[in-house]
């Protein structure tokens, strides 16, 4: 049992090459939800207490590097952050001596968040087996290919499992803070501590944000030559039989084969490569929503603005106004 039980401890890891941003990022955050949940004078009484862990110079144990509250007495984390890489993420065999202390602290009773990458070393547990989270978009292809029992969601900014707690995006750090600050002081003064740093509630998905990069590493050339004549095609009305044919492949081992590599069926990669041009069109043109469309391949303005949304979570007209740069 804690020795104060109003004192939550917050305790990040220092993994290799730790995006330093989020290490120091939250220090600042959590004083800002404590100072806002006095001016609401809430529960006075909880604290948050902030402690940095890295590996011990005999390099088998850890240690305690940082602590916000020096003189309080040592105890369990409440909750444990891994920090994302913002270069090389860290190897299986690098990660062994933290998986099985980040696992000690989950048995023994510690919630479990990653930032962005550090679902890598959190995903080398295995403690998120079975379980939906969420990394970096950009990683979706690489961490699925290692983690394939774990259900990736890049859509979503932030994946609360109870006791695991993940958040994709290199800034989603501010996104789990905010989160945190819920479950420790409550909605309004998360809401308080949102508004006091110019920064959305909790809420917004990363689906906004996704580009689609197509998984070419695959090792099945068939489907590669299609892949290649998708890209340079995409605008043309393309049916699976068109496809199968370009690959050399009967209908039903093709549609096997393509959905084995890329995890998505030919149509659905079809209307991502489409959407990712939209974008492009979106962003860097003034070009109106109809010729947009059109360009991208398709000839009904409705249906395209329904693909849009369902690949996005915006319509075309909101992601011009939060993305144009032209």
């Amino acid at each position: 049992m804690r020795e104060n039980q109003n004192t939550i401890e917050v305790a990040l890891i220092l993994q290799p090459n730790a995006q330093l941003s989020v290490v120091y990022g939250l220090i600042d955050l959590f004083k800002i939800a404590q100072f806002c949940n006095e001016k609401l004078e809430a529960d006075l009484s909880t604290t948050v207490r902030i402690t940095h862990w890295d590996i011990a110079k005999n390099g088998k144990t850890f240690e305690c590097v940082f602590d916000s509250q020096p003189d309080s007495s040592k105890a369990s984390p409440d909750f444990l952050v891994i920090p994302p890489t913002l270069n090389q993420i860290i190897s299986s065999s690098d990660a062994v001596i933290w998986t099985d202390w980040i696992k000690r602290q989950h048995e023994e009773g510690a919630i479990i968040c990653s930032v962005c990458t550090g679902a890598f070393l959190l995903a080398e547990t295995g403690l998120l087996n079975g379980r939906k989270a969420t990394t970096h978009w950009f990683q979706a292809n690489s961490f699925q290919d290692k983690f394939p029992a774990v259900r990736v969601d890049t859509n979503k900014l932030v994946i609360d499992e109870g006791d695991i707690v993940t958040a994709g995006g290199i800034t989603a750090w501010v996104d789990l803070g905010l989160h945190l600050t819920e479950r420790i002081f409550g909605k309004a003064a998360m809401l308080k501590t949102a508004q006091f740093m110019n920064v959305d509630p909790t809420g917004r998905d990363q689906q906004n944000y996704n580009r689609f990069s197509p998984k070419l590493a695959h090792g099945d050339e068939n489907i590669l030559i299609v892949q290649h004549w998708l890209r340079k095609h995409y605008i043309d009305k393309t049916s699976i039989s068109d496809m199968a044919e370009k690959a050399g492949l009967g209908e039903r081992n093709f549609i096997r084969r393509f959905q084995h590599v890329t995890r998505l069926t030919p149509t659905q990669y079809l209307q991502k490569l489409r959407i990712n041009q939209a974008k492009d069109l979106l962003e860097l043109t003034k070009k109106n929503i109809e010729q947009i469309s059109w360009e991208v391949g398709y000839d009904d303005v409705a249906s395209f603005r329904k693909v849009f949304h369902k690949h996005s979570g915006l319509t075309p007209g909101e992601y011009r106004t939060k993305f144009w740069v032209a």
